[in-house]
């Protein structure tokens, strides 16, 4: 069975700011019928994948083990699991021990929600206890926000939003974006939901703007010069420290970029990997996990990727580079549309060769989770899944702003709209 272990995004956000650790999942199997509770938690003190490993940290002091004699791990009745390890841990700050209790904490839940409280002890003594509504405090799982709002490009090229709840009422967001005086082709909300990207409908333009009324947008932030709209600029995507990611297409001067905070001047992301013409650009929360629609041979594929960034002392711009891009649909041909759906989970929408498109779910290993097939769509434009597995998908088509509510077909919920986000 594929299990979560978490570790750390070992990326710095800026100097002075008081948010969590990012916590980044490392999906693993371990064997279903065999304690796979004492074997996660052994491969989660042992260390993160080799293709992870490194752009994370783990809180775990190097040498540390479960105690001598532990054969076997089981919660009690209040569902609090006790952890015993060996002597590498016995002076660990309050800190680092709680960062190992919430790594514990989020890695049994997934895989097995019952457990609610993880106690660290090491040479006898009890080092430090973490609960689940504490957890939260100590380290961010995915995004550190739930989204508010659901938004969609609407039938006049506007950026519009309704409430993610119930209430399907939808209006223009606040602010240029919203307001028409740009007419837009896609878009990006950042995870706070205070700003948002947005390329024009020819896609040389990229501008970036504050969802506040009466806001302005100034001058684009990039331009491309690519010949055709389908050589210029990719939908844009944020990661959860601010940064804005988008591909331009020009066969000239292809290249994939980041804006710090929105903003600046462009930095040149590394690919040395890549084999093709990127289309898409979904960066994970977490900024260190890349999802990348990539084109050649007339054949649309995905490939995750690995977010390296080193800034050295007083460099204005860091070194980014996306290395080890992997195949997470190694079956499919002709990728059409992505979305981040979870901490280690995304949601496809492809064709295999000769088949018919369809949707689904696939883990960031490449694997198929049982449950992965969803009912399928025809002509989609765009999808949109949240990293908060509670919030519903919605994608756009012919058929304008379809959604699935929970163990139904899709559903018609507006007749015109061209692309549909989450934050992020």
């Amino acid at each position: 069975m594929s299990v979560n272990k978490y570790y750390f995004a070992s990326t710095t956000t800026t100097a002075g700011t008081t948010r969590r650790p990012a916590t980044v999942a490392d999906p693993v199997y371990v064997r279903e019928r065999v304690d796979p509770t004492t074997q996660v938690v052994r491969s989660l003190i042992g260390g993160p994948t080799n293709w992870l490993r490194p752009v994370v940290r783990s809180s775990f002091p190097t040498g540390t083990q479960l105690a001598k004699g532990v054969t076997a791990l089981t919660p009690d009745d209040q569902n609090k699991l006790t952890v015993p390890l060996n002597d590498k841990a016995e002076n660990v700050g309050h800190t680092k021990c709680d960062e190992m209790a919430a790594q514990l904490l989020f890695t049994l839940q997934s895989l097995t929600p019952a457990v609610e409280e993880v106690e660290l002890r090491a040479g006898g003594t009890r080092l430090c206890s973490l609960t689940e509504s504490r957890a939260a405090t100590v380290a961010a799982r995915g995004s550190e926000d739930h989204p508010d709002y659901l938004y969609f490009i609407d039938g006049e090229h506007r950026l519009a939003r309704m409430s993610s709840g119930e209430d399907t009422r939808a209006d223009p967001v606040p602010g240029a974006l919203g307001d028409g005086t740009k007419a837009l082709r896609s878009v990006a909300v950042a995870h706070d939901e205070h700003m948002a990207a947005g390329v024009t409908i020819d896609g040389k333009a990229l501008y970036v703007g504050s969802m506040v009324t009466g806001s302005s947008l100034g001058e684009p932030v990039l331009r491309s010069t690519g010949a055709t709209e389908s050589d210029r600029l990719t939908a844009p995507s944020w990661d959860g420290q601010g940064d804005l990611w988008v591909a331009d297409r020009d066969p000239g001067a292809p290249r994939l970029l980041l804006l710090q905070k929105g903003g600046g001047t462009p930095v040149a992301v590394r690919t040395p990997s890549l084999d093709g013409r990127i289309n898409a650009v979904r960066v994970a929360a977490d900024g260190v996990r890349i999802a990348l629609v990539v084109e050649k041979d007339g054949k649309q594929a995905l490939l995750l990727g690995r977010i390296e960034r080193d800034q050295k002392p007083g460099e204005q711009q860091p070194t980014v580079s996306v290395q080890e891009l992997r195949s997470a649909t190694p079956e499919l041909e002709q990728v059409t549309a992505v979305s981040w759906a979870g901490d280690s989970r995304l949601v496809v929408v492809g064709r295999e060769s000769g088949g018919v498109e369809q949707v689904q779910y696939v883990q960031s290993d490449g694997s198929v989770p049982e449950a992965g097939t969803l009912p399928g769509l025809t002509e989609v434009q765009s999808i949109a899944a949240s990293e908060d597995s509670e919030a519903p998908l919605f994608a756009t088509s012919k058929n304008g702003l379809l959604w699935l509510p929970g163990g139904s077909g899709w559903r018609t919920l507006k007749e015109t709209a061209s692309a549909v986000l989450y934050p992020g």
